[in-house]
């Protein structure tokens, strides 16, 4: 395994045992008692992006002596699926939510949080400041630099007229947008050319595929699902 894709795998861990613990902190200062559920719902909650992270979580989960329950999501949930699925979970004993989520899920969520805690993860800084809650993520824009810095030193820094493509999952998404600038700003200097930016969710409703675009020399995926996707055209 290289060293920056080790490194990766260890900060999305260390995130995991993070949001956990914060949760637990904050049950306890309400409750003043170790709460034995928490639910966690994700989007496409079993796909690879999300193995250091859940595996972070259990580990804390473990440690602290909570029960974890993770959602086992396919797909990108809309609101009401996704708060169908939380209300679930609370229904069902759920003392806290962590949870990824979907568009428009703001005053869904601050009404769930007046039942129990929630956390949010992941592209979630509009909806956490709209729905006055907490929420727990990577610095995205340094991972857009540290991923143009692995890719300069692959090459030596010799990528000077070559011609880039940048892959992401949603082109809304406030995480990926911030990881794209953080990309082209470490490599502005590099004299690379960035031809096409597109998503997965552009082309399921364009039908294009990534075959349909111009030529580049590079895919950039910005998460570890558009790289799959990606490969996979």
């Amino acid at each position: 395994m290289k060293n920056g894709k080790k490194l990766f795998f260890l900060t999305e861990a260390a995130l995991g045992l993070l949001v956990l613990a914060t949760v637990i902190l904050m049950l306890q200062e309400q409750n003043g008692r170790n709460t034995p559920r928490i639910s966690v719902i994700l989007q496409n909650a079993q796909d690879s992006q999300w193995a250091a992270f859940r595996y972070g979580l259990k580990m804390a989960a473990q440690d602290q002596e909570v029960e974890l329950s993770v959602a086992g999501t396919e797909g990108i949930l809309t609101a009401q699926e996704q708060a169908d699925i939380i209300e679930s979970e609370v229904a069902f004993g759920a003392d806290a939510v962590i949870v990824q989520p979907a568009r428009g899920m703001e005053e869904i969520l601050k009404k769930i949080s007046r039942k129990v805690p929630v956390i949010l993860v992941e592209d979630t800084l509009e909806e956490a400041k709209k729905a006055e809650l907490a929420v727990i993520q990577p610095d995205q824009y340094e991972m857009g630099k540290v991923l143009a810095e692995e890719f300069l030193k692959d090459y030596a820094g010799g990528v000077e007229g070559k011609r880039i493509g940048i892959y992401r999952e949603s082109l809304d998404s406030p995480a990926e947008q911030q990881r794209k600038k953080g990309f082209e700003d470490e490599l502005k200097e590099a004299g690379a050319l960035i031809v096409w930016d597109t998503s997965a969710e552009q082309q399921q409703q364009t039908g294009e595929s990534l075959e349909d675009l111009p030529e580049v020399d590079f895919v950039m995926g910005m998460n570890d699902d558009a790289l799959v996707r990606a490969g996979e055209t």
